[in-house]
């Protein structure tokens, strides 16, 4: 529970900036974004490494939808459409979320937290 815990509230941030990172994409000039891509592809590329070290360490089958989420979101951005990864991602953190909050709710119950 704990690691779920903590996997999740890192993760929460490192998708947070990525999609900071997109919107900072979306608002740079044409010339700009061919450079900016590739740093986005390595970012998300390191959360779904993330993503899958946090399902192997803190099972829950939650995980998998985070994962799958995360993936749309490369294929978006291998597309090259890098906008349309941002409502992937935040599906991910939706779930990711949702990992959070039971992974606490139950540190509370046994008096950890």
């Amino acid at each position: 529970m704990i690691l779920a815990y903590t996997h999740s509230e890192k993760l929460k941030t490192a998708l947070l900036w990525a999609t900071q990172l997109i919107e900072l994409h979306i608002g740079q000039a044409e010339t700009q974004r061919t450079g900016s891509a590739p740093l986005i592809r390595a970012v998300v590329s390191m959360i779904a490494n993330e993503i899958q070290l946090a399902g192997q360490v803190a099972p829950d089958g939650q995980w998998e939808s985070v994962a799958k989420h995360v993936n749309l979101g490369l294929v978006m951005i291998d597309s090259g459409v890098v906008s349309e990864a941002t409502f992937h991602l935040t599906k991910a953190l939706s779930h990711v979320t949702t990992i959070g909050q039971r992974s606490m709710q139950r540190l509370i119950d046994q008096g950890l937290l």
